[in-house]
């Protein structure tokens, strides 16, 4: 039976990249709710992917050169331009929207947001009097986690297609049907017009194309024309069947040129004519639409690039990606969608990622046909008489977890290597965030080995462990405090007129959460691990709706019990990964002994 549409508008206002990730998200909405119909609010410059979308509704333009481009160049004020602001605005405001949806998660933003008429808003909102609204889980969560450059371990594409699933499913009904744990990548996801010629053999089926995409999202995340080149070099040495399509914008220029000198260098070191490589390498840089662009990203065997969008539009067309991770980049957060994509990255963000590392990895994924997997990473190191980069990168490859062990993407490590604290936490608020957010979780430390758990960082988790224990009590007290001010302030005829024991006592007990609060941000902010929930209890806190005392009191009880399961699950990821390290007792023909026990056996 058809159900009544829901009308809903989406503000995304961010880069290009953001835009293809909210995509996902609402293409995975759209497949379990048909009846939504979404109004897409973006930017000029970067809606191009929404209109190539045949199941959004209507895409609505913020025009850039004549609203924002003004207002940011200083050449007229905001004041003056409320008159072409409000004509932009008309037009969407003119019907109440069943839920507006923020996924721009800016201060700026939540402006919009909170002028458009709707039912339900999710994202950043403005009340009434112009404060900041955060009201929903996740929201919170991007507030006080992810906008804090805290590493977590939920890539933003779940979090946004969690969120808004959830808000539908409350607001409005169930989905129609289950899609089976199915990611949301397709290749009829866009509607584009295919051009008949991209270059000379692009359509033969004996070549193997390689995408690379010059640039990145900043210059600090950029790898080197240099590297890009050794790496072009080595592929197309070594690997007769394969030819490489060069891709950038009209920006990366500059980078294109650099790269072609640093190719005639390796041509010249390794005593390579010139011809083998020019009939082999194909440059669109500054070339392509949108359409082509996206063509040449779907037919392509592998995309190559930094971070940029072309990761997320190539995940999205089918197109396995190898991330080239540079600089601070989470690419557990912002990372390939779907399965069998790679990451490469050296060790920490300041090291370089030599092209050597990039062309080991490569030549891994695309060989998984033959090795299945079942050849160790470092055997394939060995292979190439490459050992030496063991210890200077890290090799990840993408895979959507079942639903019953969490659902979403998680990038599973192919380098054994020692966990540091800050990733290991960033495990841990993926596990809180869905027992917060999801209601259920996955079993403690799944995905997490024995080999990953080194001395430092159980030295670390001890200390923790006293810190928790602190934070637990006071939460605790906080409760109980909050629970007897309710109590007290519920059944006051009046919060103005009462007795003077009852002022009394109502003033000792705020004092007291006063002090207790205060006491909770010395403990929440000794340790890292415990900031998170700290901060998070400040956007709690700030996001309160009561108008009375006795609504405040409680609200502030649900919070803190909020907030202790938090504190519950780091105790429980704490507990379980010094286990981990604990001696491991191995069975003998006679009896069980403990590793640190046992002996050599005598001559």
């Amino acid at each position: 039976m058809r159900r009544e549409p829901i009308r809903i508008a989406v503000v995304q206002l961010a880069r290009l990249g953001d835009s293809v990730q909210s995509l996902m998200a609402l293409r995975a909405a759209q497949q379990l709710y048909p009846e939504l119909e979404i109004t897409y609010v973006a930017h000029e410059s970067f809606a191009v992917a929404a209109e190539r979308c045949p199941w959004i509704h209507r895409v609505v333009k913020l025009p850039t050169d004549s609203l924002l481009r003004p207002l940011v160049n200083g050449k007229r004020k905001a004041r003056g331009m409320i008159p072409e602001i409000a004509a932009w605005i008309e037009p969407l405001a003119e019907r109440t929207f069943d839920m507006v949806v923020n996924w721009t998660y800016s201060e700026a933003s939540s402006y919009l947001t909170g002028i458009l008429p709707a039912r339900v808003r999710i994202g950043y909102s403005r009340r009434r009097d112009g404060t900041l609204s955060v009201v929903d889980g996740w929201s919170h969560y991007i507030h006080s986690i992810v906008q804090t450059e805290t590493l977590q371990s939920i890539h933003l594409t779940d979090i946004l297609t969690t969120q808004l699933l959830t808000a539908l499913q409350i607001h409005f009904d169930d989905p129609v049907e289950e899609n089976d744990g199915q990611t949301v990548t397709s290749k009829s996801f866009f509607e584009i017009k295919r051009s008949p010629f991209v270059c000379d053999g692009w359509n033969h089926p004996g070549i193997r194309w390689i995408a690379l995409q010059l640039g990145a999202s900043s210059e600090e995340k950029t790898w080197s024309p240099a590297a890009w080149a050794k790496l072009a070099s080595m592929i197309l040495r070594r690997h007769d069947d394969t030819r490489i399509i060069l891709l950038g914008g009209n920006c990366e220029k500059e980078i294109e040129a650099k790269f072609f000198e640093a190719l005639r260098a390796e041509e010249r070191t390794n005593g390579t004519p010139s011809a083998v490589f020019e009939k082999r390498l194909h440059s669109k840089v500054g070339k392509t639409a949108f359409d082509q662009w996206a063509q040449i990203l779907a037919d392509a065997q592998w995309t190559i690039s930094a971070d940029t969008a072309a990761i997320h539009l190539a995940s999205v067309l089918g197109t396995r990606v190898l991330n080239v991770s540079v600089g601070p980049v989470r690419f557990r957060e912002t990372g390939p969608y779907g399965n069998g994509h790679y990451v490469v990255r050296a060790p920490s963000p300041e090291s370089p990622l030599s092209p050597e590392a990039v062309y080991a990895s490569w030549t891994y994924a695309s060989t998984e046909w033959q090795h299945r997997r079942e050849l160790p990473f470092a055997d394939h190191l060995r292979n190439l008489e490459s050992s030496d980069l063991l210890g200077k990168m890290e090799v990840f490859r993408s895979k959507i977890r079942p639903a019953d062990v969490g659902g979403g993407i998680h990038f599973e490590t192919l380098i054994d290597q020692r966990i540091t604290l800050a990733n290991w936490y960033g495990q841990v608020l993926g596990h809180l965030a869905r027992e917060w957010y999801c209601g259920w979780v996955p079993p403690v430390g799944q995905e997490l080995e024995r080999t990953e758990v080194s001395p430092e960082l159980v030295q670390n988790l001890r200390k923790l462990s006293e810190g928790i224990e602190v934070l637990d009590k006071i939460y605790g007290e906080i409760i109980r405090t909050a629970d007897d001010l309710f109590r007290k302030t519920k059944t006051l005829k009046s919060e103005h007129l009462m007795k003077l024991s009852d002022r009394e006592k109502i003033h000792e007990l705020g004092k007291k959460l006063e002090e207790l609060e205060t006491l909770s941000e010395r403990v929440g902010t000794a340790q890292e691990p415990l900031q998170a929930i700290h901060r998070l209890s400040k956007i709690l806190m700030h996001n309160l709706t009561g108008k009375r005392v006795s609504e405040v009191a409680e609200e502030t009880v649900g919070v803190y019990r909020f907030l202790r399961i938090g504190v519950g699950g780091l105790r429980n990821w704490t507990n379980h990964t010094l286990g981990l390290a604990r001696p491991v007792a191995v069975a003998s023909s006679s009896s069980v002994v403990s590793l640190a026990d046992r002996r050599a056996p005598s001559a």
